[in-house]
């Protein structure tokens, strides 16, 4: 009996110490190779487990025992993974938390069903025999089944950037320490103690919600930044565009003008030559010649012009008719930012029902926008082959390859609406899809 409780429980430790190494290492990201992080792995595990139970025979250092063994998981994950030293270090006390957790709530558990429930602590945990032995290979079952469902998601953590590492670093050492805490005090038997845990577990509750608050609204803000700065991009580029065609709208007025006074040489000659019939063929020749260029919006707004003149562009190489009317009167307080998130998304989605239809002359796409005192309204009216009301109602879209629905840029644009105080609007009529934006362009008087 007692060569099989050595046995199992240095099994029990040394399986304890793989599945720390490996939740730290996962986390904080695995650089070696399969084979090589086997060997490390293992190898680091059996001097860990060594130096954990030499310290598990001195009960004055239990509590101390469990602080090695999270700076153990630490440096021993240096050697597995390329995170940082606070990911590794938040990973690691996570890991342990969540292991230790899961040993009392086994013995509580194991107590209470066997009658034990009064001395469970020293029966399971403390005593030699059967009852440990049973403990033991549920607990660390429960452990590796536990791992097993949760390391897809330990991936993630080393990605977090460093603003977050700090809060989850911090929040890992309450729950850790809460955790402890709490075990002594129920292990105590004392009803002022228990008194104790009550408040305590309050307070935790409190600034742990506080806590994940704070997390999920730093998380919200970085995807808004993240939204901006796609938005920026898109702006960026078209207006590099914009100014692109127009230069080659100004290179292409010079070559003209300077074609027009070789014209004019020419028909000067024909003039003071008398001859009137090859004058009359050239002037015919001249006539049949068309100089219209691309016609460029110029509202007075710099990001209007550049995604009009842009989507322009992109409207005749997919053989779109594409028209514009602006009225703008007065500067509009928008972030310019915003107003390409509102007019490149209508823009893309019109262009996106255009190419649907298959016969190009059917392809129309209207916009027009107007200012109705402290109200500017973005409106985009372009033809479909089907109306997409009856077979989507949402509006969703699907512009994945992967064909999934979503409604990325309607969401968007709603989102900025509301920032503005506006909304929009969607409608279908005699063929054509009909999207509405209004934006305040002042701020309201509150």
């Amino acid at each position: 009996m007692e060569i099989i409780c050595v046995i199992t429980e240095w099994a029990a430790a040394f399986t304890e110490n793989i599945i720390a190494l490996s939740a730290v290492a996962l986390a904080a990201g695995k650089k070696k190779g399969h084979n090589k992080y086997i060997l490390y792995l293992s190898a680091l595990s059996f001097v860990a487990t060594i130096i954990i139970r030499i310290m598990n025979q001195i009960e004055s250092f239990s509590y101390i025992t469990a602080v090695l063994a999270i700076l153990i998981s630490v440096l021993g994950a240096k050697f597995l993974s390329s995170g940082s030293v606070w990911i590794r270090l938040s990973a690691a006390i996570l890991t342990f938390t969540v292991i230790y957790s899961v040993d009392y709530i086994v013995v509580a558990l194991m107590g209470f069903f066997s009658g034990a429930s009064e001395n469970f602590f020293s029966v399971f945990v403390t005593t030699p025999g059967w009852s440990r032995i049973s403990f033991l290979v549920i607990d660390k079952a429960c452990d590796v089944l536990l791992y097993f469902g949760l390391r897809k998601r330990l991936s993630g953590f080393h990605t977090l950037t460093k603003h977050l590492q700090y809060p989850l670093l911090v929040l890992s050492i309450i729950s850790f320490t809460a955790m402890q805490v709490l075990f002594q005090v129920v292990v105590a038997k004392s009803f002022p103690a228990m008194q104790l845990a009550v408040i305590f577990s309050w307070a935790f509750v409190v600034g742990f919600v506080a806590a994940v608050t704070a997390f999920f609204i730093s998380l919200a803000k970085n995807e808004q930044s993240k939204k901006s700065a796609e938005i920026l991009q898109m702006e960026n580029a078209l207006m590099e565009e914009n100014y692109r065609q127009i230069n080659a709208q100004q290179e292409a007025y010079a070559r003209e003008l300077h074609d027009f006074k070789h014209h004019l040489m020419v028909i000067r000659e024909y003039v003071q030559t008398h001859k009137e019939p090859e004058l009359n063929t050239y002037i015919d020749s001249l006539l049949k010649t068309s100089y219209a260029g691309m016609l460029q919006c110029h509202s007075g707004n710099d990001i209007i012009d550049a995604v009009i003149n842009c989507k322009s562009a992109e409207a005749k190489a997919l053989d779109i008719q594409f028209s514009f009317i602006t009225g703008l009167y007065t500067p509009i307080q928008i972030d310019p930012i915003d107003i390409c998130g509102v007019l490149a998304n209508q823009l893309d989605n019109a262009f996106d029902a255009c190419k649907l239809i298959s016969d190009p002359k059917d392809r129309n796409v209207r916009v027009e926008i107007k200012q109705i005192e402290d109200m500017v309204f973005f409106i985009v009216k372009n033809t479909v082959e089907n109306n997409p009301f009856e077979t989507d109602p949402q509006l969703h879209s699907t512009k994945k390859s992967d064909g999934k629905r979503h409604g990325y840029g309607l969401t968007n644009i709603c989102a900025i609406a509301e920032k503005y105080n506006g909304c929009m609007q969607t409608e279908y009529s005699s063929g054509s899809f009909i999207s509405s934006v209004s934006l305040c362009c002042k701020p309201l008087d509150t």
